[in-house]
């Protein structure tokens, strides 16, 4: 149970301060997106346009779950926005460590999403309407948040480690 889990919305920064995060700390980073893409061999924007949401999260369900079987320890994991939605996710994720909610105001979301390439989930949802339904479940299911609003990156790196 000594790994980082960090989840929060898409745009937030998980994968940025994961990577940071782990450098800092001299351990491994995981990202579930990319963890997809190389199990499946496909694009999260791939699987969305062409086999729709329910079959990623399926298989986004697979991956976390051969994920907390794999036995990894003392490893920063950045999930997907949406993991949050299934609790069979989240109940997986808490076995594995600490989960850490990334949180941040709408308006900043959207700002970064401008600069972002993930945005397959935006075909069905506004960034709005994803946000309304998710943040309840990610403060249900964080150990701990931390609000990124106006913070730099070593800033919200550093606030993890003292955490």
């Amino acid at each position: 149970m000594n790994n980082i889990i960090l989840i929060g919305m898409p745009g937030v920064g998980k994968t940025t301060v994961g990577r940071k995060l782990a450098n800092q700390s001299n351990k491994p980073f995981l990202d579930l997106d990319e963890e997809y893409c190389r199990i499946y061999n496909m694009s999260i924007e791939e699987t969305f346009f062409s086999l729709g949401e329910k079959i990623f999260r399926k298989r986004e369900k697979n991956t976390i779950e051969s994920l907390t079987m794999s036995g990894i320890t003392n490893t920063i994991v950045a999930c997907g926005g949406g993991v949050v939605e299934n609790e069979d996710n989240m109940h997986c994720l808490k076995k594995l460590g600490k989960v850490v909610f990334l949180d941040c105001d709408i308006d900043t979301l959207i700002s970064r999403m401008k600069t972002t390439s993930q945005k397959a989930v935006f075909k069905n949802y506004s960034l709005e309407e994803l946000y309304q339904r998710r943040i309840a479940l990610y403060k249900k299911h964080a150990n701990i948040t931390i609000d990124t609003r106006g913070k730099e990156i070593k800033e919200t790196v550093d606030l993890i480690i003292n955490l």
